[in-house]
């Protein structure tokens, strides 16, 4: 039974028995078979006795179900698979959000945009906070509603603007948190916060898997092994991997089940991920995989000749760094809260959406006019040389902050050092001498008497 496909397999590929075919394409009908348990083999065979399926797709089915666990197809497509049992199609989808499907390219552009997000997000709050405090009060009843709340009693690119800034001011928190955790699991930003990290000890710890010294065989595991001299007690049942065991092989010694069993015996429970021994002289190592608040990380290293537990590694014991930033990715892949972070997302991106339709919507309005028409040039772009009339202070704490953004982002920094140089030689061939001076800028309000929304321009 096969997926629905355009054209046959190439002809080394084709099974010498009959296939039939369901009607959904290969990456949806994995994800209906997971989801929806839709639809059932039958659908394609009939009555069958028995169906078999590999560890990448089970079917769903009336009949007794066989898995094979040793299949080896998700070495053809490694990517179908992942350590949190997500769906191919969910698989793909994250990947096309972490690179477009376009590789390291992809990848280069997404740390563009987030850097970039942040830019402009943080400028739109500066210039919002600005306005909002030269209009009204700082800390008044009216300042705070003019700041989150839209103000709707004037139409044209009054209201405009106000959706626009309360809006994006409502999701901001969320897009920053995705942007910044997007930036430091990005290619050259994320090798600037591993190198920080490590630095300041905010680093993931990770458990030795070394078994302690046994006193009957001196020779087996690590004398600097972590650990070994606060588990004396286990001397003695270091025998755990002594011979080295052929790859795919099991390890000897206790099954499976007893060594999840000893490690739910020390609160290792929820969502286990096994590890097999690396090599002789290392034991089992069993982790939690719980990715929902509040979050379940605990560790442990099993003997797997005895099924003791020979060393934890508790959530607690993580550094502070190590647990804010895993708990804000898995806030960005939306795991932390479930099915709320997913809304939390959801409601974040479409509301960023909507105030970036509004800028350019804003951008539209302030288009020039003639004899009172609207015309088809864009806004006038901001008088040059704006920046000298910044007050020292702001202007001096504006270049430190630039400068340690394009040490943090070096994809954003190459683009504004490119940006600069395009907008430094625009304003050389604009550059005349005997040019008058500029006019005075002038800003669009709503007309007060005007009942159509029309605008006029008011200095």
């Amino acid at each position: 039974v096969a997926a629905r496909h355009g054209e046959p397999p190439a002809a080394p590929f084709r099974p010498a028995v009959d296939v039939r075919h369901l009607p959904l394409p290969r990456l949806a009908l994995y994800e209906a078979w997971h989801g929806l348990r839709w639809p059932p083999v039958e659908r394609a065979t009939g009555p069958v006795d028995v169906v078999h399926a590999t560890a990448v797709a089970v079917p769903p089915t009336r009949a007794p179900l066989v898995m094979t666990i040793h299949d080896l197809a998700f070495l053809a497509d490694p990517s179908l698979v992942t350590r949190h049992g997500t769906t191919p199609l969910t698989t793909w989808l994250g990947q096309f959000h972490a690179n477009l499907q376009l590789g390291q390219p992809g990848r280069v552009y997404a740390e563009l945009a987030s850097a970039w997000l942040l830019f402009v997000a943080f400028g739109g709050l500066f210039l919002w906070w600005e306005r909002a405090r030269r209009h009204q009060r700082t800390g008044s009843p009216r300042f705070w509603r003019r700041l989150l709340w839209p103000d709707r009693s004037r139409p044209g690119l009054h209201r405009t603007m106000s959706w626009h800034s309360t809006v994006g001011l409502w999701a901001l928190v969320i897009v920053v948190v995705l942007a910044v955790t997007g930036l430091l699991i990005s290619p050259y930003a994320g090798t600037r916060w591993t190198a920080l990290s490590t630095a300041a000890g905010w680093t993931a710890p990770r458990l030795d898997a070394t078994l302690p010294v046994s006193a009957a065989n001196p020779a087996q595991g690590s004398p600097n092994s972590a650990g070994a001299d606060d588990h004396g007690g286990h001397a003695g049942h270091g025998g755990g991997g002594s011979a080295a065991r052929v790859p795919g092989e099991m390890p000897a010694g206790r099954s499976v089940d007893e060594i999840v069993a000893a490690a739910a015996r020390a609160g290792i429970t929820d969502g286990v991920s096994l590890t097999t021994p690396a090599r002789p002289g290392t034991g089992w190592t069993v982790a939690e995989t719980d990715l929902h608040w509040p979050v379940h990380l605990d560790q442990a290293v099993v003997d797997p000749t005895t099924g003791a537990v020979v060393r934890t590694l508790p959530w607690e014991a993580w550094p502070l760094g190590a647990q804010i930033y895993r708990l804000t990715l898995f806030f960005h892949f939306g795991r932390t809260f479930g099915g709320l972070n997913q809304i939390l997302l959801i409601v974040a991106m479409v509301g960023a959406l909507a105030s970036s339709w509004w800028g350019y919507r804003m951008w539209w309005q302030r288009r020039p006019r003639r004899s009172g028409r609207p015309g088809w040039r864009p806004g006038r772009a901001p008088r040059r040389g704006a920046w000298r009339a910044a007050p020292r202070g702001r202007l001096a704490a504006a270049v430190a902050l630039t400068i340690g953004l394009v040490w943090a982002m070096p994809v954003f920094g190459v683009t504004l050092a490119v940006f600069l140089v395009i907008d430094a030689l625009l304003g050389l061939r604009h550059r005349h001498p005997d040019a008058p001076p500029p006019a005075p800028e002038a800003e669009l309000v709503d007309a007060s008497a005007a009942s159509d929304g029309e605008l006029t321009p008011s200095c």
